[in-house]
């Protein structure tokens, strides 16, 4: 269950801003949307300093979070008295986990409301001595961060002048990138980032603006697929009708997805084929198993054959008919076969010191 209601949050330290990242390839990751006093078209953004603390009580108990440098984002970790959690990607997922670990219950909180996002009073001392508020503004369908403005009168420059800086995101070569724009004294600059790996980069020393237009009518910033078909979805075409065509077996379908199984993450599986979780993980054990696309290993049969040989029969019917290992019953007979009972002699004293003796 989600908890909404007002919490009281206190700031206790406020953090600091750190350009490489508040300003840099991961800066939308250090922003966070204003829920509070937005402008109607405009989302201002509220940054989440390097080691900002704030405290909670929730349930008699004081809970704090701290930010933390996680891999050049954000990352959060929630403590109370003794015990802390690991440093999770969000506060909800920090705050939560303790929490339960703690209580022993599935009660869940909003992330910025325990963060304190949502306390005017804190998100306006996380906006003192900041450079640039950044804000978001949509186009079409794409959601723009600005990030730095800058005023010139070049012509076809729209106004926009050196230090401006702005990004959104969306797909390129399949992958959910980052497309970064920047201006500055004397050129214009486009990169694609992936993961902090840079894709693509684009300089002139006008505003390209044709170029845009030519990502767009290719299929790169289009949201429906183009005339002209990328290399990769032919690729994404072929697999998926070769994987409908074969049957339903670990020879089949499982031996198909498991060539690639284990390259692409389960998101883009599942949105390229269509297929479900259960499919993509049985085929990541297969390949794991016999590797990508193999055939996959006879499993070795064990039969069970309970019928004794004539020699176990024999040695058996010796053993039992010596009465060094058993006494014959004067008055008891089994009811089936109608043979005597045999007893074993006592031997059980011999046979637990046989066992106590060391190997």
């Amino acid at each position: 269950m989600l908890k909404r209601h007002d919490i009281p949050v206190k700031l206790i330290l406020t953090g600091e801003l750190v350009f490489h990242l508040h300003y840099g390839i991961n800066a939308r990751k250090w922003w966070e949307k204003q829920t509070i006093e937005n402008t109607p078209g405009v989302n201002f953004l509220i940054p989440i300093r390097v080691g900002m603390k704030t405290q909670v009580e929730l349930n008699n108990r004081v809970f704090t979070i701290q930010v933390t440098e996680n891999f050049g984002s954000p990352g959060y970790v929630c403590q109370s008295e003794q015990l802390s959690s690991d440093i999770e990607n969000s506060p909800i997922q920090a705050i939560c986990k303790l929490y339960q670990q703690i209580f022993k219950n599935s009660t869940r909180y909003s992330g910025n409301l325990v963060f304190g996002l949502e306390n005017k009073n804190i998100t306006d001392q996380l906006l003192v001595d900041i450079p640039f508020r950044p804000f978001i503004i949509q186009v079409d369908k794409f959601s723009i961060i600005i990030y730095s403005l800058g005023v010139s009168a070049k012509e076809g420059y729209l106004g926009a002048g050196s230090g401006y800086t702005s990004s959104f995101i969306h797909k390129y070569s399949q992958k959910r990138c980052i497309f970064i724009q920047k201006i500055r004294e004397s050129d214009c600059i486009i990169q694609i980032w992936y993961e902090n790996v840079q894709l693509f980069k684009y300089v002139d020393l006008a505003v390209d603006q044709v170029f845009l237009k030519d990502l767009y009518h290719s299929g790169f910033l289009s949201p429906h697929p183009s005339d002209i078909q990328h290399p990769a979805e032919i690729f994404w075409n072929c697999f998926a009708e070769s994987y409908k065509k074969n049957k339903n077996s670990a020879d089949g379908k499982c031996r198909i997805l498991s060539i690639i199984a284990q390259e692409f993450t389960y998101h883009d599986l599942q949105e390229k084929l269509g297929i479900s979780f259960h499919s993509i993980n049985f085929a990541r054990k297969f390949a794991r198993i016999n590797g990508p696309g193999c055939a996959p290993l006879q499993k070795i049969k064990v039969s069970r054959n309970s019928r004794l040989i004539q020699k176990m029969q024999d040695q058996f019917e010796i053993f039992f008919q010596d009465k060094a290992n058993v006494t014959i019953s004067s008055y008891k007979v089994d009811p089936k076969t109608g043979l005597p009972i045999l007893y074993l002699l006592d031997q059980k004293q011999i046979y637990g010191n046989d066992f106590l003796k060391p190997i």
